[in-house]
């Protein structure tokens, strides 16, 4: 009972009542301890005393406890309500009216109209296909798995030409188009369709024809500096191979209907982000905006924070034991603590393979649940597209990468103490399930900007080969 901070019970004084009054010999029980000569009434009296007085001293020490918290809670509702009554006197404020005037006046990129048309129209495509991807058999999907990889052989084939190797760059040009189906004419004429239908003849095309030293006779040079154009073209055929790959184009493939349409959308958007970032004072505006929008969150963030350090210090503690092996294992992994997707170019694939994996991620994060009886939140639908091609395309270190993203498919775990969010972390430490590439701790080492505290977990499926994050 001690163990889980309940009063010990009467019966352990009446234990040391009895072994002062009784005294163990070979033949049985003599009542000739220390007590035996006192009265009934005398014993009695004594016990009563020294019940109360341990009374007295719980009820004591148990008062002092909860004015001590009530104390802290008073503080921090103070605290709480200095931060409100600020932002109260904010909103009434000419700076105020300045700032929610300039918010009505700022647009968004997302809210830009022609972006916004196209991200709703990317949006929907991928729903599309992620429902397709979901609804396939095991067979089905290998099979599309296969074409895709078999498209970019021929991507890679396209990108191999160099002058050096001539007649090895028309090798793996002509195994190219054997591969693609196209079309072969009689003689030197050798035409390679598009998805679209239109040819482009890489053999009678003047621009990358010369005169051959050896034969004088003319041949396609790879060399040449006119073949970049036809070579342009060329590469631009392969890129819109989708519907020729997958089921010869058929029109009710939504997974390479979604493809066409992510590779369509890439280059409207660049030219969209240049008109967006030439805008007078952008930068300023929009740094403005996220300072206006996030005004006060953080000190009422920190206010709650403070409340948990208060009331649940050991369990903190406990947390912070727990959290320190899963943050080893990730920095030890082949990752060292950092996201890394094996498919880092190619955002319609990387979404693709999010849609693969969903249905075990969420099947493992319930089974999580259930364990540690905490709640789970699972969206309806992976991230949306948009707001993942919005994210890539304003990264200023590696424009259009997608190796770093790792939220299309997300959860979380909400807990009602430090305690049931240790027992979460310690439910992933003994899964063989996953493999554990990163761990943010916003708890306790560094919040998020905004001042939101969690603990993000960054994994991949052991089964999965192709290790999505």
């Amino acid at each position: 009972y001690a163990q889980h901070g309940r009063p010990i019970p009467n019966f352990f004084f009446v234990f040391v009542y009895a072994s002062l009054l009784a005294r163990q010999k070979e033949d049985g029980i003599e009542l000739s301890g220390v007590l035996s000569d006192l009265g009934e009434e005398t014993v009695a009296t004594a016990m009563f005393m020294i019940n109360l007085c341990g009374f007295v001293v719980c009820a004591y020490f148990g008062w002092r406890r909860r004015e001590a918290r009530k104390l802290n809670e008073m503080k921090v509702q103070n605290a709480m309500a200095e931060v409100l009554l600020k932002r109260h006197d904010y909103q009434g404020s000419s700076k105020c009216t300045a700032d929610l005037r300039m918010l009505q006046d700022f647009t968004p990129f997302a809210l830009v109209p022609k972006v916004s048309i196209l991200f709703k129209a990317l949006d929907a495509h991928a729903a599309r296909a992620s429902k397709q991807v979901r609804a396939e058999e095991p067979h089905q999907r290998e099979k599309r798995k296969k074409e895709y990889k078999r498209l970019k052989e021929l991507e890679k084939l396209a990108g191999t030409h160099t002058s050096k190797h001539k007649q090895r760059d028309g090798e793996a040009t002509q195994k190219a188009v054997k591969l693609l189906g196209a079309e072969t004419a009689s003689g030197k004429s050798k035409k390679l369709l598009g998805a679209g239908g239109d040819g482009i003849d890489i053999y009678n095309d003047p621009d990358t024809l010369i005169e051959h030293s050896d034969s004088k006779k003319w041949m396609p040079s790879f060399s040449s500096p006119n073949f970049k154009r036809s070579y342009t073209r060329l590469h631009s055929s392969f890129k819109n191979l989708d519907t020729m790959v997958a089921d010869a184009g058929d029109d009710d493939d939504a997974v390479s209907i979604f493809r066409t349409k992510v590779g369509e959308a890439h280059p409207t958007l660049i030219a969209q982000i240049d008109a967006f970032c030439s805008q007078k004072g952008v930068i300023r505006k929009c740094d403005a905006v996220i300072a206006t929008d996030g005004r006060g969150f953080e000190a009422v963030y920190l206010a709650v924070w403070n409340l948990i350090v208060l009331v649940q210090s050991d369990e903190i503690e406990v947390y912070n034991q727990t959290v320190r092996p899963l943050k080893l294992r990730a920095e030890e992994g082949t990752n060292r603590g950092k996201v890394r997707q094996m498919v880092k170019d190619d955002l319609a694939q990387l979404y693709i393979q999010a849609a693969e994996v969903r249905d075990n991620f969420n099947s493992f994060l319930r089974a999580i649940g259930e364990k540690t009886r905490a709640t789970v939140d699972l969206p309806d639908e992976l991230k949306n597209i948009s707001r993942v091609f919005e994210k890539i395309m304003f990264d200023p270190d590696n424009q259009g990468s997608c190796e770093k993203i790792a939220d299309i498919v997300r959860a979380m775990l909400s807990a009602s103490s430090m305690k049931m969010v240790a027992e979460i972390v310690m439910a992933f430490l003994e899964s063989d399930e996953v493999v554990i590439v990163r761990v943010k701790d916003r708890f306790v080492e560094k919040a998020s900007p905004g001042g939101w505290r969690d603990l993000m977990i960054n994994f991949y499926m052991a089964n999965d080969q192709q290790r999505f994050v």
